[in-house]
Formats: structure tokens, C-alpha cells, sequence
């Protein structure tokens, strides 16, 4: 037989006490690609009702006038370091989507999550937007395969799941693959156009549509019937023949 546990963690909602979540982005600019992906933030919200899978405004080719990016944080210090992480996904309620720069079929509208280091887990600063890993995570699907009000999963791969703290806070980036991939192939630019996923944040009111995080680990079977329960999540020890 397997033992197996699962952490379920969400972020917490405007006071924070432990993680947030929200956005940070470059914005109400007009400048090239490289320039607004690489310069400082000048805008950041963390008790705002979206969590930015990524939002990017066109100002017509070749400039460009905002880039936002998604953080999420979730307290994953009851996950026991003799555990072993199998398995974890992140799922974020759809809220909005926009296509008018024609590109949610392509590779790039997927939503890619990575690493984060704000400089507080439980608030988010214009500065926080270059506080982003190289190292990719997992991708959603296709903008144009998510809808409005339902679920979008990312699995997280082997660096993901290695990343996962089992001391403390866990916080990740999300950022558009034209983004990360720094390639906007499929883009039509036009002037003040726009292309985006969005999520329900934590504070977005009630908990049924808060950013969720789902983290399967192994136990050793000493340690069965230790039940954990963490802020804002639970851990319960299970058995699987």
C-alpha cells in the first residue's frame, strides 16, 4: 500500500496575515517589447478582485504600453520534510478573457507559472515585477481552450514540485509565455488593443473561487494519523492500495 496526504492552500484575502496575492506590472508606457519586459514596475495590487494570469496592452506595433503579471502565494509549511512531493496543481477560476490581439490560439496565450521572491509574502510592490525565476513550472492550456467561470488547472513538472517549500511560504509568478518565452509570435498588434487571462483572486468575495493550490505527497508510514492542518488549507494522511 501507498500513504498519501494532501495539502489544499489558498492564498489569503485582503488583510493578509501569511500570503497574498494579486499582480505587479509595467504600465502606461509606450516602448518596445524588450524595454517593458525588462524595466522596472511601476504598479503592483494585492487586495485587488483579479489575479493576473497576465494582461498586455498593445500600443500598436512595434511599442507596447502595459505587461502585467500574476503572484500567488499559499503556506505549504505542513508538508513534513520527510515527505516526498508526488504530485501538485495549481487551478485559478477564469474571470476574464480577452483576445483582441487575436492570439488566444496561440502557444504563447498559455499561462506559464514560475517562481516568485516579493519582497513580503504578504504584500505585493511595483518593484516585485523583475522578482520572477527563468525556471518554467508548467503551462495552461490555450487561451482559447479555458472559458469564463470554470476552473484552468497548470500541473506543476519535477522543477515545480521541487520548488514547493515545506518550512514556510511558497510563492508563485504567473506570466504570459509571449512573456516568459520573450517571443510574440502570434500577436497582431494594434493600437490599444489587448490580450489576457485572469483569474478570481482571494479577494474576490466568498472562497469558492479562490486560487488553489493541490500538493500530493508521500508519507512514510510512521507517520499516519498525524493530521495537519495549515492556514487557510488542509492535510489529511490517507491510505491507497
Amino acid at each position: 500500500s501507498v500513504c498519501l496526504s494532501t495539502l489544499t492552500a489558498y492564498p489569503d484575502p485582503n488583510p493578509e496575515t501569511t500570503t497574498c496575492d494579486g499582480y505587479t506590472a509595467r504600465q502606461g508606457v509606450t516602448e518596445s517589447w524588450t524595454t517593458i519586459r525588462t524595466s522596472a514596475g511601476n504598479s503592483a495590487n494585492d487586495s485587488y478582485t483579479i489575479l493576473r494570469g497576465y494582461y498586455l496592452v498593445s500600443r500598436a506595433s512595434p511599442n507596447w504600453s502595459d505587461i502585467w503579471r500574476g503572484n500567488a502565494g499559499f503556506n505549504t509549511a505542513a508538508i513534513a520534510d520527510a515527505e516526498t512531493i508526488t504530485s501538485a496543481t495549481f487551478s485559478g477560476k477564469v474571470q476574464a478573457l480577452l483576445n483582441e490581439m487575436f492570439g488566444n490560439s496561440a502557444d504563447g496565450s498559455k499561462v506559464v507559472i514560475i517562481g516568485a521572491t516579493p519582497a513580503s509574502n504578504t504584500s505585493l510592490a511595483s518593484g516585485d515585477y523583475l522578482n520572477y525565476g527563468a525556471t518554467d513550472f508548467g503551462r495552461s492550456s490555450k487561451a482559447d481552450a479555458m472559458s469564463v467561470g470554470t476552473y484552468a488547472d497548470i500541473v506543476l513538472n519535477a522543477s515545480g514540485l521541487a520548488y514547493i517549500s515545506k518550512t514556510g511560504v511558497t510563492n508563485f509568478g504567473f506570466k504570459a509565455a509571449w512573456d516568459f518565452d520573450n517571443d510574440t509570435t502570434g500577436l497582431t498588434q494594434a493600437l490599444n488593443k489587448n490580450q489576457n487571462v485572469e483569474f478570481d483572486s482571494a479577494d474576490t468575495s466568498g472562497t469558492g473561487s479562490d486560487p488553489t493550490l493541490v500538493v500530493i505527497s508521500s508519507v512514510p508510514v510512521s507517520m499516519v494519523g498525524n493530521e495537519r492542518t495549515p492556514i487557510r488549507g488542509v492535510m489529511r494522511g490517507a491510505m491507497r492500495p
